[in-house]
């Protein structure tokens, strides 16, 4: 058998879905749902909702359409709506990759050629810094940490740029 004709035999050997990519994510019923669709099957299939979830928020495909992500919605005590806490990012084997930290998440993107999420928190309201990190989807590994040091616009200091890495995750 010749070499050319191995990767044909080879690829209809894997799995279905081993090649099926992210073709879109919709969040619907008012953010209680997030629907997408795969390239393996055009079926509208639910994104998990996970414990105590009440919610999604800002979901994307990434650019290389091997991962989906969203930002989940939790109850909080202080507040009379739900907040972005947890960035969930779902493989095409439907494996679950969470993102966290001490405060609520405002903005996130892939990065990396969507081997790693950049996402930024911050506090609910008040005055307070960004911190914005850099997590490699694989592991969680942080790649990067970069603090926005709050400052007043009126007292006429310059507020650091961004890192490029960061500007993404800005909102």
């Amino acid at each position: 058998m010749k070499p050319a004709f191995l990767l044909p035999l080879l690829l209809s050997m894997l799995p279905h879905d081993a090649a099926a990519q992210f073709s879109s994510a919709v969040i619907t019923a008012g953010g209680r749902s997030l629907e997408y669709r795969t390239t393996a099957n055009s079926a509208i299939e639910a994104a998990p909702l996970l414990k105590d979830q009440t919610g999604f928020q800002d979901a994307k495909v990434s650019p290389d359409a091997k991962l989906m992500g969203w930002l989940a919605e939790y109850p909080n005590c202080c507040t009379s709506y739900a907040v972005p806490l947890e960035l969930i990012v779902m493989d095409r084997h439907r494996r679950l990759h969470s993102f966290s930290g001490p405060q609520a998440i405002f903005g996130w993107c892939f990065a990396s050629d969507s081997k790693a999420v950049a996402f930024r928190q911050t506090a609910l309201h008040g005055r307070s810094n960004e911190v914005f990190e850099l997590r490699r989807v694989q592991d969680g590994k942080l790649l990067q940490r970069f603090v926005l040091v709050w400052s007043d616009p009126d007292d006429g200091s310059r507020r650091p740029q961004v890192p490029r890495w960061a500007r993404c995750a800005v909102g």
